[in-house]
């Protein structure tokens, strides 16, 4: 179940929010002005083989995998960063999303929701 991180540091012109669980991590962005949404990030497979579908509200949405850099003794792993790979299998992630997100509001699960089922592959 999706739950909201607390405390979480903001800069830049809006602020975000993130919730978490052992599937999803899902930032979401709002304007500072008047606190209405403005995008998302939607990590999934978090743990196993991380994917990101990230969206802005009444834009587009892009897939990518999430490249967590190299792992090798004595280096640390470079800042992740998201590269093309593959296709959005979105009815399993919008399956797993729908039982994760019960708590959250309303408002906020529809739109992703919504953005999950209109995505199209470019």
């Amino acid at each position: 179940m999706l739950v909201e991180f607390p405390n979480l540091s903001q800069s830049g012109e809006g602020y975000r929010r993130l919730f978490t669980d052992e599937f999803f991590d899902l930032y979401i962005w709002y304007d500072k002005k008047d606190g209405e949404l403005t995008g998302f990030q939607l990590n999934y497979s978090v743990r196993d083989d991380p994917h990101s579908l990230t969206c802005s509200v009444g834009g587009s949405c892009t897939h990518a995998r999430i490249d967590e850099g190299e792992d090798s003794p004595g280096r640390f792993k470079g800042t992740p960063i998201l590269v093309s790979d593959g296709v959005f299998e979105k009815t399993p992630v919008l399956e797993r999303f729908q039982a994760s997100s019960l708590k959250l509001d309303t408002k906020i699960k529809n739109v992703i929701i919504e953005a999950i089922q209109n995505y199209t592959q470019k």
